[in-house]
């Protein structure tokens, strides 16, 4: 057999800059992609092909990873297992090249340092004629390939300029490996010595649980041998009424007696088992059924290493199910791509004209969202369900199969008046119409037409060797299966052969390990249930561990407990139960209302018993929910726009929305009066779906429920939650002024703020943004291939009339717009500012990522380190720079690599990497904000590189923490234009302390026990250094330590020159000792001087004064200048009184001064006439009069 080559491709890059499309055009002949338009990627899509390059057969697999933020990390499995890296950029909008610099290549650095990369440009044929600022400078693009020493392609998946380039350069870089020079524009290359790689046969679904999973399925593979697996799973789907159930029979080979309506669904697993060679169906009747003899024949199939002597045999899953809407909400729970669908149809009645009354009854009960008007459009509807599910597979030969594929089965020919093949042809036209050239009619793989009561059994004969064929055709066919596996499996037929319906996690693994003698080696269990769960022959969840459902027809059986057609309920007489008219009516589940409904089962008891398991499942499916209700109490008179903390707020109940009965949009619009006056609405905008299943709007509004407090709708009947089906409002601040409304009509899925309030926020593109995030989450766990264009409409615009919707392209690129529903012109703007404020200037842009980022992030960085240190921090300052700088500095454990503190010199990035070095680094980055107001984008990118290495570092040590994510997300975030101005002011209010400071904290105690102040304020006072104001301040307080506790705040606030007088003073006053410890300390250097004025030393005469402040307290008598002060009314007898209380002279003549000093001008002049009448005193006053104020 010749040798495969394996190449395994990961395109990384940002959200929106075009891996999907690029991921498609290499897929597809001619490597163009027709719709440039694509959904963003959750986790991760694969998909594999096989091509011949320079004579060897090499098989290509693309990883499309995600770029959004909160979802790139689900795609590390496929970097880890990729061989090389197509690292992709927008060269249409610059800040995508910027994040390939700041943010992917030092993860790819880190995360698979030994994976080449390639630097892929994409969206060229928007890059032509002038360059604007928004697009990539050419000069960018190679020095960063000359500096990375990387190949560069450019691209446009539009018109397929660079795909194929891209692409075979790719392959030559990895199967070429050691190739020293390749041209890349040419197909036929010389072949070099190569590095060949194994193809992989780990099936996907282990493949996408992660790197940890495949290393351990691999372990399992070497231990005990494979074998190939192969599993038919058929779900049988139709309107109600049509035979589905008959047909499942007489596939069957069952009788029809006794034939009922499905109630929800019916899976029948292992009735029969197909041949693999000639597609033979073997039944109940045929010992060769025993599936614990197929089983054993397996295991003695691989231990005689035989290839021939015994059949393989492939597992059939049936699935019936039930034809009426309310079930919509739960089948979603057993639909996948690995399935052959048999669509069944009714043939004598026609597809297209109107439905009679009872075929609204049986099957649209309650229709609000899906309004058929007729079996094609029902019809319809599943090829939509079944395509969303959809995509094409590469065959081994070369070609496409679109997949999953559908066999249409009509029945009731029996009926007919005319031949069947006339019928059939009638049909087919009808069909034809029904479809058009929409690429869903690719799925439709066969048409057959026969009687579930008299058509003959070959007939049935040939539908079922035709699912055979087709079922070779699905990816998980003949699939390496671990032999220890079957036995896993063996022994859980055992159980479900005893009617074994559940048991924990637990309990299997005991019984597993009683089994295998190699109880060494058992560890695989977790991952044996997980592919168990995706292949659909169990349900188990790992956060679940309690139960594991060894059949999946009792979840079903459960589902339809509480979601099943109001027939069904009927006959079950819940219906009249006041707490299910309260379910219907509000979607409110009450503890009385489960209890009573998984007691009316069969098997109520184990349903009782599994109560708590069985409601944590049905909320991972969405189909039941804890919502967050907004309580009046906890509304209060401001908040912020987001999601409110509603910790305190969880209802104990639970909600089923799927259930909820439909309420006129209009009406609940006209309950919050949200077209009056007082209310402000934006725009609506909107997804335009070209297909919405009906399970789907009801998982995004599950979402918001979540999210989200539920608003209450006002009412005089009392106020009722905001939750109907097909809508929900809910509040975004805690003040319950500003509500989303979030609706689907028709394929559209709508949304809306409406405001009441002044200072209601203006721009909701975070809303937005998690809107669409919502999205693509539920298209990724639901494996849903559906899409929608953007539109929006005007804020007075119907959401049930869609004329006025327009696509958001044709806003941004027009001022004004038509609007058909008004019939008035718009301006464009008015309903793009609601939603996407224009983009900020480029240098604002920097400023503000940086600032959140040094004063956000980075002090989460400090206080980890900290607290990993046992430092105790103080909860009001935990986050200030200031206190967490000088933290560090008293803490000789993390000095920097220089051994300095507020050094003026950067620290190496390739050697200073100490905690102490990213400290300064914050600080450095900091002090740069603070002297900017913008920041350049070469400024930018070197920031942004030496931050990228610190929360690097920062992860390492806290894993847990993903603070290199976190770096991510603030450095591909948008911004508001008023959030620079937040931010700014943040920077400037961080106070970076100067190294004097951290030499008055590290001797702060003794300083305060040891000092004197009084004398050391008149020094300082008559250097100016303070004032008499500060000398008030301080000794206000009564006791020393608390007068020097003062003086030491004040010292700290003020500048360096402060400090300097300080020490000097203390020399001058016998604290020698003091004052040398606070020079000789290292960390002298101070890099930015705070701007506080050292006193008020601007005023002359105060200047005058407090220079010559000690010689007057020291020198003159005060009484004969207090009189004279009365006598020209500037000092009161109550101030003459408050002076003479002091016992000392120098404590009165303080107490003068402190007075003279709110005197004024006028008090000043006077204080000099008093001291110039005393011949004692004339030199003083002169000296006075003569000091200079400079």
């Amino acid at each position: 057999m010749e040798e495969i080559q394996d190449v395994r491709i990961a395109i990384v890059g940002d959200s929106h800059c075009g891996k999907s499309t690029l991921y498609d055009a290499m897929q597809k002949t001619g490597y163009k992609c027709q719709n440039r338009t694509q959904s963003p990627t959750l986790n991760y899509d694969v998909c594999r092909f096989n091509l011949i390059f320079h004579g060897l057969n090499v098989r290509v697999t693309l990883f499309d990873t995600a770029g959004m933020e909160d979802y790139y990390y689900q795609s590390q499995p496929a970097l880890q297992r990729s061989n090389l890296v197509l690292l992709l950029f927008d060269t249409s909008y610059s800040d995508s090249f910027k994040n390939v610099v700041h943010k992917w290549i030092p993860e790819l650095d880190w995360s698979i340092p030994n994976v080449p990369w390639m630097l892929v440009g994409s969206k060229s044929d928007l890059r032509v004629g002038t360059l604007t600022d928004a697009q990539v400078q050419s000069e960018l693009i190679k020095d960063l390939c000359k500096q990375q020493h990387v190949e560069y392609v450019e691209t446009s998946a539009i018109t397929g300029s660079g795909v194929e380039q891209c692409l075979f350069a790719a392959i030559t870089t990895v199967v070429f490996k050691y190739k020293k020079q390749i041209s890349l524009h040419s197909k036929h290359l010389d072949l070099y010595e190569n590095e060949f790689f194994v193809a992989d046969d780990i099936p996907l679904l282990i493949w996408k649980m992660g790197k940890e999973s495949e290393k351990q399925y691999r372990k399992v593979l070497q231990s005990d041998g494979v074998e190939k697996r192969y599993v038919i799973r058929l779900p049988v789907v139709g309107p109600f009424g049509v035979g589905k159930t008959c047909l499942t029979r007489r596939l069957l080979k069952m009788k029809l007696s006794n034939v009922s309506s499905t109630n929800g669904i019916d899976i029948m697993i292992r009735k029969c088992k197909v041949c693999v060679q000639d597609g033979t169906w073997i039944f109940s009747n045929d010992k060769r059924l025993d599936a614990d003899q197929e089983r054993k024949s397996r295991l003695i199939k691989n231990i005689c290493e035989s290839e021939s002597s015994l059949d393989d045999f492939a597992e059939t899953v049936l699935f019936d199910f039930a034809g009426q809407y309310e079930f919509y909400a739960t089948h979603q729970t057993f639909l996948n791509k690995h399935a052959i669908y048999l669509l069944v149809i009714d043939v004598s009645k026609n597809l297209k004209g109107l439905m009679t009354s009872e075929d609204e009854d049986d099957n649209f009960f309650d229709l609000s969202e899906v309004p058929f008007k007729d079996i094609g459009e029902y019809i319809n509807f599943w090829m939509d369900t079944i395509h969303c599910y959809g995509d094409e597979e590469h065959q081994s030969d070369g070609t496409k199969e679109t997949l999953p594929s559908i066999i249409v089965v009509g029945t009731c020919c029996d009926k007919l008046q005319i031949k069947k093949k006339t019928r059939q042809c009638e049909i087919q036209e009808q069909l034809d119409k029904i479809l058009g050239n929409h690429p869903k009619r690719k799925h439709i793989k066969d048409f057959v037409i026969l009687s579930n009561t008299v058509s003959l059994e070959s007939d049935f004969d040939a539908l079922r060797q035709r699912i055979a064929q087709l079922a070779s055709k699905v990816e998980t066919w003949g699939q390496q299966f671990p032999i220890r596996w079957i036995r896993y499996e063996q022994i859980l037929d055992t159980y479900r052969n005893n009617q074994v319906q559940v048991m924990s996690y637990e309990d299997m693994h005991g019984i597993i390990e009683s089994a295998e003698n190699d109880t060494e080696d058992i560890n695989d269990i977790g991952l044996f249930l997980r592919y168990q769960h995706d292949i659909g022959n169990l349900i188990y969840f790992d956060e679940i561990p309690d139960i594991v459902i060894l059949q999946p027809q009792w979840l079903g059986d459960i589902m339809k407990c509480l979601v099943s057609a109001r027939k069904f309920q009927i006959e079950r007489n819940v219906v009249y139960n006041s707490d299910w008219q309260e379910l219907e009516k509000t979607g409110k589940l009450t503890e009385d209302l489960i209890t009573q409904a998984f007691t009316g089962e069969e098997a109520g008891t184990d349903f009782l018993k599994h109560k708590r398991d069985i409601l944590q499942i049905m909320e991972k499916f969405d189909i039941i929910v804890k919502p967050n209700i907004a309580d009046d109490d906890s509304i209060s008179k401001s908040g912020e726009i987001g999601e409110i903390n509603t910790s305190n707020s969880a209802t104990a109940e639970y909600y089923v929305p799927c259930l909820i009965k439909a309420k006129p949009i209009s009406n609940i619009v006209d309950s919050f009066n949200a077209y009056g006056q007082d209310c402000n609405r934006t725009s609506w905008i909107c997804m335009s779906f070209d297909f919405l299943p009906p399970a789907f709007f009801n998982h995004v509004l599950v979402s918001y429920i979540r999210r989200y407090q539920i608003s209450r709708e006002p009412s005089k009947h009392g106020r009722r939650l905001a939750l109907y089906r097909g809508m929900g409002v809910f509040n975004l601040d805690t003040s319950g002024q500003t509500k989303l409304a979030v609706c689907v009509y028709n394929k559209v899925i709508l949304f809306q703020i409406w405001k009441w309030g002044k200072n209601c926020q203006t721009s909701f593109n975070n809303i937005w943004e998690d809107a669409e995030t919502t999205i693509v989450l539920i298209k990724g766990r639901y494996k849903m291939n559906v899409s929608y264009t953007v539109t929006m409409k005007c804020c007075d615009g119907r959401h049930d009339n869609q004329d006025g919707m327009v696509d958001m392209k044709k806003l941004k690129s027009n001022e004004e717009y038509y609007c058909d529903e008004h019939a008035v012109s718009h301006n464009s703007q008015d309903l793009l500012d609601s939603w996407f404020q224009e983009k900020l200037d480029t240098e604002i842009l920097n400023y503000i990522r940086l600032a959140k980022t040094v004063t956000e992030l980075m002090p989460e960085v400090m206080v980890e380190i900290l607290k990993a240190d046992s430092v105790e921090l103080s909860i009001n300052s935990s986050m200030e720079f200031r206190y967490l700088y000088i933290h560090f500095q008293l803490k000789s454990k993390h000095k920097p690599t220089s051994g300095i503190w507020a050094s003026r010199i950067h620290p190496n990035e390739e050697t200073d990497i100490n905690i102490g070095d990213d400290v300064e680094r914050w600080r450095f980055i900091l002090n740069e904000l603070k002297n900017h107001l913008k920041i350049t984008d070469k400024e930018f990118l070197a920031h942004c590189k030496v931050l990228a290495n610190v929360f690097i570092r920062a992860e390492k040590m806290f894993e847990k923490r993903s603070f290199f994510s976190k770096y991510h997300k603030i450095m591909t975030k948008q911004f508001d234009a008023n959030e620079y101005e937040i931010y700014r002011q943040r920077v400037q209010t961080e106070a970076i302390p100067d190294s004097f400071e951290v030499n008055i904290r590290r001797h702060y105690e003794r300083i305060i026990q040891e000092i004197h102040v009084r004398k050391i304020l008149d020094e300082m006072i008559s250097q100016c250094a303070l004032s008499i104001d500060d000398r008030r301040h301080i000794e206000q307080h009564v006791r020393q330590t608390e007068q020097n506790k003062a003086l030491l705040d004040i010292i700290v606030e003020r500048n360096s020159s402060t400090f300097r007088v300080f020490k000097a003073v203390l020399r001058d006053s016998g604290y020698e000792e003091i004052a040398e410890q606070l020079s000789c300390d290292p960390e002298d250097v101070i890099l930015y001087s705070r701007t506080v004025q050292m006193t008020e030393c601007t005023v002359p005469f105060k200047v005058r004064l407090q220079k010559n402040y000690v010689n007057i307290i020291s020198t003159i008598k005060h009484e004969a200048i207090v009189d004279h002060l009365i006598s020209c009314d500037l000092f009161t007898i109550d101030d003459q009184q408050f002076i003479e209380a002091c016992p000392e002279q120098t404590e009165k003549n303080r107490k003068l001064i402190d007075r003279l000093w709110h005197c004024g001008e006028t008090g000043f002049f006077e204080f000099l006439n008093a001291l110039s009448t005393d011949e004692v005193y004339v030199d003083l006053a002169n000296q006075i009069k003569e000091t200079s104020v400079y």
